[in-house]
């Protein structure tokens, strides 16, 4: 018999999860660059700054360490504040040379304070991103172990042959009409005593095949595992 191409029908599942890595990784770019343009153009307010210096702790003033900044406000100006971080801000607050995103008031230093807005604009879409990657990378393991299985088979599976072919099609190709139709082929087979309905993968195509009742077809079972089969699509019908 002839050997079937253990990739058959993956392809497509591999460049799909290209697709899902790259509308994961959009919404992450954006949350990652909105920030800028967020807080520091469209929010009067927010501005960086930069730590020029640390101010030691002073027990006897009962005043905790603090963090000398410069920024520019809404007017231009440049400012030079003393603020105390509180515990949950940042650690690159307390850095010399860093630049913190920080909230002010014009004119009331006591208002200034650091935020916390870029992370958290950041931790929002990358959860919005996390998920497409998370498929994608599903995708691509399920492909691999699909694959792996198809090679094994070849290498020791018995071939037996299935009977009573036909063209199953999905839901989704019946809900949503289009001309690539989403099919897999169905047949039966004779295995430990028993019939066993056996199908192959689904495949999208222009081409629809169709099958004569006595045609005869090629499927591999696990001897492990009988519910465990590969049925390849013949060679010669188009996938495309």
């Amino acid at each position: 018999m002839t050997d079937f191409d253990p990739a058959q029908g993956l392809r497509r599942h591999i460049r799909a999860g290209f697709v899902f890595i790259a509308i994961g990784l959009f919404p992450i770019w954006v949350g990652w660059h909105i920030v800028d343009l967020a807080l520091g153009t469209w929010k009067a307010g927010a501005t960086r700054a930069d730590v020029l210096r640390i101010e030691p702790a002073n027990a006897e003033k009962n005043l905790p360490e603090g963090v000398w900044l410069r920024f520019t406000d809404e007017a231009g100006e440049t400012k030079t504040e003393l603020l105390y971080p509180d515990e949950d801000d940042p650690p690159e607050t307390r850095q010399v040379g860093a630049r913190p995103w920080i909230w002010y008031v014009s004119g009331r230093p006591n208002m200034t304070q650091f935020t916390q807005g870029e992370v958290m604009v950041r931790w929002i879409f990358g959860s919005i991103g996390l998920p497409p990657i998370l498929g994608g990378l599903g995708l691509w393991f399920w492909a691999w172990r699909t694959h792996a299985m198809r090679k094994r088979a070849l290498a020791s599976w018995p071939r037996q042959e299935a009977s009573l072919p036909r063209v199953e099609f999905s839901r989704l190709d019946q809900i949503v009409p289009s001309p690539v139709r989403r099919w897999r082929l169905a047949a039966r087979v004779f295995h430990e005593a028993a019939w066993h309905d056996v199908h192959s993968a689904y495949v999208m195509s222009l081409q629809v095949p169709e099958f004569a009742p006595e045609a005869k077809l090629v499927v591999l079972v696990d001897p492990a595992n009988p519910r465990r089969h590969w049925l390849p699509i013949p060679a010669g019908i188009p996938l495309k």
